[in-house]
C-alpha cells in the first residue's frame, strides 16, 4: 500500500537577510594552525570557524568576523576580505559560534543560566532559565530547570544552502552544594564541629580556581570569625579556598546516601518531576520547544542575530518533512 506522511520535527529555519555576507578569510590547510588561530580570533572576542577541507566550493582556512579593528590591528594577521553565501555550511559554525557569544553576554547579566563548564561544547550551547521548576526540600539542596540544547545544521538540498536550528528541551537537575550550605545544614541539624569535619572530608569535591572548575580532595576546614576556608588537594598542589567555592559531588553512592540520610533531603520528588516533563508527547514537547525558544533566544534578543552585513532571523514554525512509502521511491 502506497502512500505519504508528515512528521513534525523541531527544526527551525534561521532567514538571512542577505544572500552573501562579507567575512574575513586566513588561508591555511594545516589542521593544528587551524585550530590555533580559531582559539586566538575567539579568545579576543571574534566569532571564528574552521575549515578543513574545501567543501560545496569553499577552500580550507579560517573563517571570522570581528566588529573591532583595534582588535584586528593587536593580533596583526594577514586576512582577507571574503563574500560567501550567507546559509554556506561554515556559517552554520559562525551562527552557532555568534549564540553563543550572545548566550555568555546574558548569563552575565543574569537573564539567563548556563551550566557551568557545559555550555558550549560538541557544537552545542546549553542555555537554562533562570526561573525553577521546583527545588529538592526540604533545604533547595537541588533545582530542576528547563534547558534548551542547540544546534545549528546546514542542508544542502537541490542545490540551494539551508540553515536551521535543531532545538531540543530537556529538564536538567542541579545542585547547590556548596561546602558552606552543607556546613550550614548540619550545624541546623545539631552536629558539633568535630563531627562535621569528619563527615564531610570523606567525599569527592570540585573547586572553582582561577574561573576554573577542578576535582579536589577535601583535607581540612577551617572556621575563621567571618567565614569558612578549606584546605583540598587538586592535581596542581594544595590549595586554600573559600567554603563558598568548593562544591560537593553528589554521584557517588556513598555521597547520595548521606545527601539523603545525613542531610535529610528528599531527591525523589525531584526525579519524579524530571521523569514526568521528560516522558511528555512529542506533538506537546515541540510546542514547548517553541515557547522555551521564544522565552529564551527572541525575547532576550538573541535573534534576530547579526553577523556582519547580514540579520539571521528565526522562521518559528517546526520544520514539516515528508515520510513516503517506498514503492512510491
Amino acid at each position: 500500500m502506497s502512500g505519504t506522511s508528515s512528521l513534525i520535527v523541531n527544526l527551525f529555519r534561521i532567514l538571512p537577510s542577505e544572500d552573501t555576507v562579507r567575512v574575513y578569510y586566513i588561508e591555511s590547510s594545516d589542521m593544528e594552525s587551524i585550530n590555533l588561530c580559531v582559539h586566538t580570533l575567539r579568545d579576543a572576542g571574534c566569532i571564528a570557524a574552521p575549515q578543513y577541507s574545501e567543501y560545496l566550493g569553499l577552500p580550507p582556512g579560517i573563517y571570522f568576523v570581528c566588529e573591532n579593528p583595534k582588535v584586528l590591528k593587536e593580533l596583526n594577521i594577514e586576512y582577507t576580505d571574503k563574500r560567501i553565501e550567507s546559509c554556506s555550511y561554515i556559517m552554520k559554525y559562525l551562527v552557532l559560534n555568534a549564540i553563543v557569544k550572545k548566550v555568555n553576554e546574558l548569563e552575565a547579566r543574569r537573564l539567563l543560566y548556563l551550566p557551568e563548564g557545559r555550555g558550549f561544547a560538541f557544537s552545542q550551547v546549553i542555555c537554562c532559565d533562570r526561573g525553577v521548576i521546583m527545588y529538592s526540600r526540604p533545604h533547595g539542596l537541588f533545582v530542576l530547570r528547563p534547558c534548551l540544547i542547540l544546534r545549528v545544521e546546514h542542508y544542502y538540498v537541490e542545490g540551494e544552502n539551508m540553515l536551521f536550528l535543531l532545538a531540543d528541551l530537556r529538564f536538567k537537575r542541579f545542585n547547590l552544594l556548596t561546602l558552606s550550605k552543607l556546613i550550614e545544614v548540619l550545624e541546623k541539624k545539631g552536629f558539633e564541629w568535630t563531627e562535621i569535619r569528619n563527615m564531610l572530608c570523606g567525599h569527592y569535591y570540585t573547586c572553582r580556581i582561577e574561573g576554573r572548575r577542578q576535582a579536589c580532595m577535601l583535607k581540612d576546614i577551617i572556621k575563621e570569625q567571618s567565614h569558612i576556608e578549606a584546605i583540598v588537594m587538586t592535581r596542581s598542589g594544595q590549595k586554600r579556598l573559600l567554603a563558598d567555592s568548593i562544591w560537593l559531588n553528589p554521584h557517588p553512592k556513598h555521597t547520595r546516601d548521606f545527601i539523603r540520610d545525613v542531610l535529610g533531603e528528599n531527591l525523589d520528588e525531584v526525579w519524579m518531576q524530571q521523569r514526568k516533563y521528560g516522558s511528555v508527547r512529542p506533538k506537546v514537547k515541540i510546542e514547548m520547544v517553541r515557547e522555551y525558544i521564544k522565552k529564551l533566544l527572541i525575547e532576550n534578543g538573541v535573534f534576530p542575530l547579526r553577523i556582519s552585513n547580514v540579520e539571521y532571523s528565526l522562521d518559528m514554525r517546526p520544520q514539516k518533512l515528508l515520510l513516503v512509502s517506498s514503492d512510491e521511491l
